[in-house]
């Protein structure tokens, strides 16, 4: 009796290359005037990575991001959606706060992200425009004029409170004592007219009107003011201060730093491998600038069934490449047909991949470099 392992070994021929190839284009419709490559123009075989430079167009950066949604506006304040979300996670992997992931608005926090990583990668972040930052400066002095329109309502509001200063007492008894004595002198000569001092009715009478007036005077000071009106104009800019608050608040909204669309692309899978590029320094954006694939190696061969029977995925062999034997391990195995058509893989599922493995007899075995 003997002990050992029966294995069969299972020889195929197989392609070496890359995985999901795809062309990676740059939106440029908010790039001011021509969109020409300007630096950052990568090598074939070169690997982009999350916060890498795929390019340099009129003097900015395109970044590279991880994500499975394509850029498809410019993300700035006031605007949510998955795309900003993408955004928040893809900061969040390189260790950088863009706030909380979980939410969807582009708020103070992503602002401060994409600053984070801008400077990560050795370029200044994107600013307002003129007309934002002149807003904000309208809007600023704005608020400055309601706080000076209520700090002068408050005092003249506080100031009929108040009521009449001490002096200003004074002067009304003052005018009170004169108005008397006007009216005692003017009613003594009455009382006893001589030829010199005939008795003058009519600059009695005036005497005794302005001591009624400085009396009717005195005795208003007293009297507590109406301050309504006044109370409601300090009402009235109270509430001017604030909408004039809000007005800059908005304003300073709308200046957060914002990611122009044509500064970024998301990648799904990165990191990528540069397998052709389009552009040149000095050229101008159109279509596709490059195509990038998976960075990781893979070997695609083909197995008639009976030997894709002995084969499952995680199964580890060699394969030799330039006379080189390579450890690698199985990846996926479908039906040709499945394969070509982009399937997960499987080769269970609702029956499909057997069937079609049936009508062609093979099968794709996928085969990745073991680490």
């Amino acid at each position: 009796m003997e002990s050992r392992v029966i294995a069969n070994d299972v020889v195929l021929r197989g392609d070496v290359g890359y995985e999901d190839p795809v062309p990676v284009r740059v939106e440029t419709g908010e790039v001011q005037g021509r969109a020409v490559v300007t630096g950052q123009v990568p090598e074939v075989g070169a690997t982009l990575d999350a916060a890498s430079v795929a390019l340099e167009v009129a003097g900015r950066p395109v970044i590279v991001l991880p994500g499975d949604l394509p850029t498809y506006r410019t993300l700035r304040a006031g605007v949510s959606g998955p795309d900003v979300r993408q955004l928040k996670a893809a900061l969040a992997a390189l260790g950088i706060n863009g706030g909380d992931p979980s939410t969807d608005d582009y708020d103070d926090a992503a602002a401060a992200g994409v600053r984070a990583l801008y400077q990560r990668v050795g370029y200044e972040a994107p600013s307002a425009t003129d007309d934002l930052a002149a807003a904000v400066k309208s809007a600023q002095e704005g608020v400055t004029s309601a706080e000076e329109a209520l700090a002068s309502a408050r005092r003249e509001l506080d100031t009929a409170k108040a009521g009449p200063a001490a002096s200003r007492l004074r002067e009304l008894d003052s005018a009170v004592t004169v108005a008397r004595i006007a009216v005692e002198d003017a009613q003594a000569v009455c009382n006893a007219p001589t030829e010199d001092q005939p008795c003058d009715r009519a600059a009695l009478a005036r005497a005794q009107g302005d001591l009624d007036v400085a009396l009717l005077t005195r005795d208003e000071a007293d009297n507590p003011a109406d301050t309504t009106a006044l109370a409601a104009a300090v009402t009235s800019a109270a509430a001017r201060l604030t909408e004039a608050k809000a007005d800059l608040s908005t304003a300073k909204q709308a200046t957060l730093t914002p990611l122009p669309a044509s500064e970024v692309v998301f990648m799904a899978a990165l990191p990528r491998r540069v397998d052709d590029v389009t552009v040149t320094r000095g050229g101008t954006v159109e279509g596709a600038v490059m195509s990038v694939s998976g960075a990781t190696l893979e070997i695609v061969g083909s197995a008639a069934k009976t030997d894709a029977d002995l084969l499952t995925v995680g199964a580890t062999g060699t394969i030799l490449l330039d006379d080189q034997e390579i450890p690698v391990s199985i990846t996926a195995i479908a039906p040709e047909e499945a394969a070509a058509e982009g399937s997960d893989g499987g080769t269970g599922g609702d029956g499909s991949g057997d069937q079609q493995a049936k009508a062609s007899g093979r099968f794709a075995v996928t085969f990745s470099p073991r680490r």
